[in-house]
């Protein structure tokens, strides 16, 4: 099973510090729900802030601080809906994609034009963006990956992209430095 971090000692683990093994490691806890860890008075009981939203054309989906992700909205949009451990989420035109706190790609919705990913395209992401038919990922490594639309290509420049933003017919990535 999965153990959580229990920095701040209130029986709510951290979903983004987690350790797997047959025993319970000291100081982690099967619960994954905290907020905050670093706060023993912020509670999921009271329920955690938003920290990423996103909207599409007709649904949107927030995620809060603890990784649960909430989509509403058009029916398609909360069918096949990862529920924890979410780090970036993008709604589009009648799809949704979100990047897991392990780096692994999760879409849902229609699947027209290639929409709900590419082989190859499935995990060690960090950051996902839709503009309608359009959907690209950051990996691990800084290279943005682009699919959907009648189109799918990699963009690798030698230095780390941070972040993309998909546009109707185009991306912007952003690196430091």
């Amino acid at each position: 099973p999965w153990w959580f971090r229990d920095a701040d000692g209130d029986g709510w683990g951290d979903i983004h510090d987690r350790s797997q093994g047959c025993n319970q490691p000291s100081g982690y806890v099967a619960d994954d729900s905290d907020c905050d860890d670093t706060i023993a008075d912020s509670s999921p009981q009271f329920g955690c802030p938003f920290e990423v939203v996103a909207a599409g054309d007709d649904a949107f989906c927030a995620v809060q601080s603890n990784g649960r992700l909430t989509c509403m909205g058009a029916p398609w949009v909360t069918n096949g809906q990862p529920e924890l451990g979410v780090v970036s989420v993008s709604v589009g035109r009648g799809h949704a994609c979100a990047v897991t706190v392990a780096g692994a790609l999760q879409c849902w919705g229609r699947n027209d034009a290639v929409l709900l990913g590419l082989e190859g395209v499935d995990d060690d992401l960090m950051q996902v963006s839709i503009d309608g038919n359009h959907t690209c990922a950051v990996d691990d490594d800084g290279a943005v990956r682009c699919w959907g639309d009648g189109i799918a290509y990699t963009v690798d420049r030698g230095v780390p992209f941070e972040r993309v933003e998909a546009g109707a017919a185009h991306a912007c990535a952003l690196y430091d430095g």
